[in-house]
């Protein structure tokens, strides 16, 4: 496969170097989302009080807390504050009737402020697109990121098939049509049980990949793929030049094992009788 490649001037790491490159912000944005109750201040504001008041309430308020959820109970202010996060509006409600006087006003207030923080489009980005359809209102909407993210996941599908590849019956063919279908589905299960902000994040980044291909498809269309195949040969041969005066693979080498066919290998293998 690499003499092949070698042969017609294509590199085989050039596909993986806008991966590379993508590679440390895709790691610095997981984990900023994974931690945004305590990497941003602003939204950490609106939570520690609330975890506060949660610590020093009695032990019979925490056992009801416990009953929401067990996490909001524990030692451990971050785990609290995290937990606070991913609450939905029904369970922060029940928080806050376990609560009575200042401690209950400031409940509501600290969540009616982090909402505003999280608010897009008037949802809660915070919150799964299913926990906000079960709360009903505006919330029902949100049933729209998860199918933008699959419909979005199912056109970059599409445009990338070429001619050939859609009318082949090989099993890779099938194997990669299927796939096709599959991950737009799972794009949509993801989108539905993860909280918005995510879902939203990856319906841009889906509409971002449709875009650059057709562009890319654009761009394609309008070349001569002859010419453009003779052009590369032409920059290969170049290339295998220098590496012959380097001492390196002849081209020569190159383009007769880019041309055999594996099928004669098979038949010349079968037909060779081991010496002693």
């Amino acid at each position: 496969t690499k003499e092949v490649y070698a042969k017609y001037g294509v590199s085989q790491t050039g596909g993986c170097l806008q991966s590379f490159i993508q590679f440390p912000v895709l790691i610095a944005l997981y984990g900023a989302l994974r931690n945004i109750p305590t990497a941003i201040e602003k939204i950490a504001d609106t939570l520690t009080p609330v975890a506060n008041i949660i610590s020093n309430a009695s032990d019979s308020i925490k056992e009801s807390v416990a009953s929401l959820s067990s996490a909001l109970v524990s030692t451990d202010s971050e785990t609290v504050i995290k937990t606070l996060y991913s609450l939905p509006t029904k369970t922060w409600t029940a928080l806050q009737e376990l609560f009575t006087g200042s401690d209950a006003a400031a409940i509501a207030s600290n969540h009616d402020a982090f909402v505003q923080l999280n608010s897009f489009l008037g949802w809660d980005i915070s919150q799964s697109p299913w926990n906000l359809m079960r709360a009903g209102g505006i919330g029902i909407i949100a049933v729209i990121i998860p199918l933008l993210a699959g419909f979005s996941q199912w056109l970059s599908f599409k445009l990338t098939q070429t001619k050939q590849s859609a009318s082949s019956n090989d099993q890779m063919a099938a194997t990669g049509k299927m796939m096709g279908y599959v991950m737009p589905l799972f794009s949509v299960y993801i989108c539905f049980t993860l909280n918005v902000g995510l879902g939203i994040y990856w319906c841009m980044s889906s509409f971002f990949q449709v875009i650059l291909q057709i562009l890319i498809n654009r761009h394609y269309r309008r070349i001569d793929m002859d010419k453009f195949i003779e052009e590369n040969i032409k920059k290969a041969e170049e290339k295998a030049k220098k590496k012959r005066e380097k001492g390196g693979v002849a081209g020569s080498t190159i383009s007769q094992a880019a041309s055999i066919s594996t099928k004669n290998i098979s038949a010349q293998n079968a037909n060779q009788v081991p010496q002693r």
